[in-house]
């Protein structure tokens, strides 16, 4: 029996086995080099998200739309997005979405904690008398929608992209043809 750093080579009767560490665990293999990859025929695609999916990297074109106070905020998302090697030129609109929905989030959640989470509104009754009542404040729907948005936008629960969703069309017509 060879080791050669913790690795068995060869077993007693010539025949290869599993790597196994000197604790008795399995080991990792190690990489395969670009030559290896290419004898071989096979893709280096562990190392490389970008090289594992089918899609091409890119960078989305600067919405029209957007407004200017939102541009840094789409720019920081795009560059984020970059770094982690899952932008693609399509998500130009799901992240336009994004930023809108985060601009409304931040918005409501001033309000809230400007007028609290209860208010207190004036209701008439069929009499016409003018009673307080205290209610949940309304702009708490609008922050807890935006919030639910923005975390639907960047991920679902099955783990697909919300843009690998929408491509996904079956489904949806299958629901309207049942009813």
């Amino acid at each position: 029996m060879t080791r050669s750093g913790g690795w068995l080579i060869t077993s007693p009767c010539g025949k290869r086995s599993a790597a196994r560490s000197i604790t008795g665990r399995l080991k990792m293999q190690p990489a395969k080099s670009i030559a290896e990859h290419k004898l071989h025929g096979t893709k280096p695609g562990a190392k490389n998200p970008s090289l594992a999916s089918g899609i091409p990297a890119g960078r989305p074109k600067f919405p029209r739309n957007l407004p200017v106070e939102l541009r840094s905020l789409f720019k920081q998302t795009c560059k984020l997005l970059e770094t982690r090697r899952a932008l693609t030129e399509a998500d130009g609109p799901i992240l336009a979405l994004y930023c809108i929905s985060y601009q409304r989030d931040m918005r409501a959640q001033a309000k809230v904690t400007e007028q609290g989470e209860v208010c207190s509104y004036t209701r008439l009754d069929s009499n016409g008398q003018a009673h307080q009542i205290e209610k949940p404040n309304y702009w708490l729907k609008v922050a807890q929608d935006a919030d639910r948005q923005q975390r639907g936008r960047s991920s679902r629960p099955d783990g697909r992209l919300f843009s690998e969703q929408a491509a996904t069309s079956s489904g949806i017509q299958q629901r309207k043809e049942s009813r």
